[in-house]
């Protein structure tokens, strides 16, 4: 799990977690209304949508990255998950690198094309 002591970085902003072997979210929990914007946690064990329902107080999280470079968490195979990810989280900017607001999908920094 994320350690629960997180709250005491109250300037923290970038959290890189993958490789954690972490199952839960709930530990970000102590971090709900801080500067938090971008959260790696790739390669782990987070197997359920609902882990995301911890994210939902961190209202400045825009970058969450749960699968890059073939590194990936059980809940990135979910049908849906994607969007469902998006719909929880409207504030993302992008999810795994890629745009969420563009009204087509793109890598993050690439330019959409009208």
């Amino acid at each position: 799990q994320v350690p629960h002591h997180l709250a005491a970085l109250g300037s923290l902003r970038r959290l890189l977690l993958s490789y954690n072997r972490i199952s839960s979210l709930a530990g970000l929990l102590q971090s709900h209304g801080g500067p938090l914007e971008a959260l790696e946690a790739y390669g782990n064990q987070i197997s359920l949508l609902r882990e995301a329902e911890y994210l939902r107080g961190l209202p400045r999280l825009g970058s969450l990255v749960l699968f890059r470079h073939g590194a990936t968490n059980p809940v990135c195979g979910e049908p849906g998950y994607r969007a469902r990810l998006v719909s929880l989280l409207p504030q993302l900017r992008t999810l795994d690198g890629v745009a969420t607001t563009a009204s087509r999908i793109t890598p993050a920094g690439a330019p959409t094309l009208p």
